[in-house]
């Protein structure tokens, strides 16, 4: 179970990389949940995103402001 945990979140995060504008950074919202307060960063939230086998409906999706790092 454990190998198949690590498999989705690599699918994860190819996906939400795909979401990202060239030179962007896009995060689901799981991570921002971890990050959100600790990097001195902005974040611009971007709703619920659907891609291949993947819905981010519960999590949403947050965009990193490029002009905060």
């Amino acid at each position: 179970m454990g190998k198949e945990f690590m498999v989705n979140g690599v699918n994860i995060v190819a996906r939400v990389e795909s979401l990202a504008e060239g030179g962007g950074i896009c995060i689901s919202g799981t991570v921002y949940d971890q990050v959100e307060n600790k990097l001195g960063l902005e974040y611009e939230y971007l709703g619920a995103k659907e891609v291949k086998n993947i819905h981010l409906s519960r999590c949403g999706l947050y965009r990193v402001l490029t002009e905060s790092y």
